[in-house]
């Protein structure tokens, strides 16, 4: 079972601390839209049964609150190190990446970048491979990000038209239907299919 504190810091996480990312990233949402997208995170805690007095009320509070929690959590075990570099090394092939290079250059990126986002001690305890060298991964998704936007902004532009296609394409899974049939063996590896 998860506790409330859990739940909150999840809720925490996925909303003002992504948004945080989102804008290290190049994200332009509005103060608004960062709120209101806080706002749904909380409403879901509510919903989730966090009690009031460890519920956050707004992106600040819910940065202090995922400050708090991540305090509170014990150090990154074998399994949060063998979790997190699985994340990051299965995320090429759902985003349909197949040739071997490609693959390990996309996972060489999201390493990166996941190293700026996290810090250097987090990155280096969950055995991120080390920072490269150049300029920052990050900078450089930013600077894309601006371009991307400034092109936007021009007459005939259909920037937006086109980012909301890549996003309909890579959020598109039913290449990975699921079947629910129970696995044969205990590691994926040596499973079959029935």
């Amino acid at each position: 079972p998860l506790s409330a504190a859990h739940l909150m810091l999840g809720a925490a996480a996925f909303s003002a601390r992504l948004m945080r990312h989102v804008a290290l990233l190049g994200g332009d949402f509005s103060d608004e839209e960062r709120e209101a997208y806080v706002h749904v995170w909380r409403y879901g805690s509510v919903l989730l049964g966090v009690p009031e007095p460890i519920r956050f009320t707004d992106q600040a509070s819910a940065l202090q609150a995922f400050a708090t929690g991540a305090a509170c959590e014990p150090d990154f075990d074998e399994d949060s190190i063998i979790m997190a570099n699985s994340i990051i090394n299965s995320a090429p092939l759902l985003l349909g990446y197949r040739k071997p290079r490609a693959r390990g250059l996309l996972a060489s990126t999201l390493y990166q970048v996941s190293r700026e986002l996290i810090g250097a001690e987090n990155a280096d305890a969950l055995r991120f491979p080390p920072r490269a060298r150049g300029i920052s991964r990050l900078c450089l998704m930013r600077w894309r990000t601006y371009a991307d936007r400034l092109l936007r902004g021009m007459p005939g532009s259909r920037g937006s038209i086109k980012q909301f296609s890549q996003l309909l394409d890579v959020s598109n899974l039913e290449r990975f239907e699921h079947d629910y049939s129970l696995p044969t063996a205990v590691h994926d590896e040596e499973s079959r299919p029935w």
